[in-house]
């Protein structure tokens, strides 16, 4: 993570040289690069028939030295993949809030520790 400072000045006119008064602010510049999501089915062939369960496994990692926090997550399930029962996937996560259990699927407030990560499983079954 990079730390920036950016300092506003005030002068009395145009044409003065000298400040009257200054405020600085520190602000962190987070390298996108550093986090990194993948997203796996539970059978490696990935080969399913009508009817078979199915759960998909994403996994958000930080490999950064800096916790990130207030991620947001968006899964938009393909119309092929339908809830067991009812209207809602099963839905867990290692972190956040769990705002939709329904297509898109969508987890909140997700915080990733340094160099750690986060596991978000959807289930549901082939139609």
């Amino acid at each position: 993570m990079d730390t920036k400072t950016n300092t506003a000045e005030l002068f009395l006119d145009t044409s003065a040289t000298e400040e009257i008064a200054s405020a600085n602010v520190n602000f962190s510049v987070f390298p996108s690069d550093a986090i990194v999501m993948s997203k796996t089915v539970d059978r490696a062939s990935g080969f399913y028939l009508s009817g078979d369960p199915i759960t998909f496994t994403i996994t958000i990692s930080n490999e950064s030295s800096n916790p990130v926090n207030g991620l947001f997550f968006r899964d938009v399930i393909d119309a092929s993949v339908i809830p067991e029962t009812g209207t809602n996937y099963d839905v867990t996560t290692t972190s956040g809030i769990i705002t939709s259990y329904d297509s898109p699927v969508t987890v909140s407030d997700i915080n990733i520790p340094a160099n750690g990560n986060v596991v978000i499983t959807i289930s549901g079954v082939i139609a």
